[in-house]
């Protein structure tokens, strides 16, 4: 009887450690698998941080100096045609840079600002149309840019 209790005993705890080997094992695959899935979602976070910085930069180069607004302002002053083409190809470059980053994924701040940078593009891409026709009419810079004044804070 006692060897009985004893077998008993063993097959118990034998049993008992089984499960907690299994329960062990079973949390390992699950946390590792967890762990694996946090670490994609951390490299696309980095990745799309990162593509989205660059899509900014190449904003900047589109619209600031040298750029779109730059090239507006000298056609401005100087009536230049050569401009014309600068102008919109710095527009249009600017315009597939708040494609590529709202392709990314944006949250409602980045969705207003995008917006507002379309919208100051377009204001511009219309205010050359407005200096053409007072150019053609040979109307002064400082008449042409009261008259093309765009809001671009």
């Amino acid at each position: 009887m006692k060897n009985l209790k004893i077998r008993t005993m063993a097959g118990l705890v034998s049993a008992i450690l089984f499960a907690a080997l299994l329960v062990g094992i079973t949390s390992t695959i699950i946390s590792t698998g967890g762990v694996r899935d946090l670490g994609k979602v951390w490299t696309a976070f980095e990745t799309g941080a990162a593509q989205k910085s660059e899509h900014v930069l190449e904003l900047e180069r589109a619209l600031g100096y040298g750029g779109m607004i730059h090239h507006f302002k000298n056609y401005v002053l100087r009536k230049d045609q050569d401009r014309i083409a600068k102008i919109d190809s710095h527009a249009r470059d600017a315009k597939l840079s708040v494609a590529a980053y709202r392709a990314l994924g944006v949250d409602e701040h980045e969705r207003a600002a995008l917006l507002e940078i379309d919208s100051v593009v377009d204001a511009y891409l219309r205010a050359v149309d407005v200096t053409k026709k007072m150019a053609s009419e040979g109307r002064t810079s400082n008449e042409i840019d009261t008259a093309v004044k765009v809001d671009d804070s």
